[in-house]
């Protein structure tokens, strides 16, 4: 079957990306080398970062298309069966990138999957995730995946979720170069919140509940807005702020209207359990 061209998935890097990007982590590992002593110390827990945020990238640049075939695959209930062949075939690739995830007992037969055989979970914890996920299908919850006890509001992690990527757009916005005031206006609107309620997770909820490292990822928001004017002129030059530039893409991936929808629907949520 030939392949369905407009169903496939985006090119998020071409090959000369995909070049400078391994090269970039290929220096990172260089430079990071306990053998060359305590200089080799430096800056390493931000490269460290980097180094997970593009690995990511990597991973879906070059192997998404591996991915979604076996999602297909899954979706469908097919058993490979390689004598027979039924499974070399295009319109699995496709089915799989059209998955939307939700059925929890079919998403988490893929990820269990995907984790222990991909690699791209830390190696100490692929397994006790594939089993944590396995037993859920079962009935039984292992303490991996076991809600901590917070007494947190419903859904406290989404929330969090959604007003943390609220908060990128004000600094990404900030960046492009409109005000910080104006940035914090345009996404309050948006969410139907106050300007002061999202200065209050920038300044203190989100440091809370993140951590106050996460004032450090506001500095690279804001200079994903700073890209996102250089790439309008320059289009397809990858960026020395590779940080920057991942998020950035996520970013405009999430836009502000998908996550004010997602927010009011956690919002009502809320509201009805209590």
């Amino acid at each position: 079957m030939e392949p369905e061209n407009d169903t496939r998935r985006p090119t998020l890097l071409d090959d000369e990306l995909l070049r400078q990007v391994l090269e970039f982590l290929i220096g990172l590992r260089t430079r990071s080398d306990p053998a060359l002593g305590n200089s080799s110390a430096s800056q390493k827990h931000y490269n460290a970062q980097q180094v997970e945020y593009f690995a990511g990238l990597l991973v879906d640049s070059l192997c998404g298309w591996a991915f979604d075939h076996q999602i297909g695959i899954a979706k469908e209930g097919l058993s490979k069966v390689p004598s027979l062949g039924e499974s070399d075939d295009h319109r699995f690739e496709n089915s799989g990138h059209s998955y939307q995830p939700g059925n929890p007992i079919l998403d988490r037969t893929i990820l269990a999957r995907c984790v222990v055989v991909g690699g791209v979970v830390p190696s100490a914890f692929r397994e006790p995730l594939r089993r944590a996920l396995q037993a859920l299908n079962t009935g039984e919850v292992l303490e991996l995946v076991r809600p901590a006890p917070t007494g947190m509001w419903w859904s406290p992690y989404s929330l969090a979720e959604m007003r943390l990527l609220a908060v990128y757009h004000v600094f990404m916005r900030w960046g492009r170069g409109i005000t910080k005031k104006q940035a914090i206006k345009d996404v309050s609107d948006c969410l139907g919140v106050s300007a002061a309620a999202l200065r209050y997770w920038e300044t203190t909820w989100l440091t809370r509940t993140h951590g106050p490292n996460i004032k450090r990822i506001f500095g690279i928001a804001k200079r994903a807005g700073k890209i996102s004017r250089s790439l309008e002129d320059h289009p397809g030059q990858l960026p020395a702020d590779l940080a920057a530039h991942e998020l950035l893409m996520h970013l405009n991936a999430s836009p502000i209207e998908e996550i004010a929808d997602a927010h009011r629907q956690l919002q009502k949520q809320g509201t009805s359990k209590r």
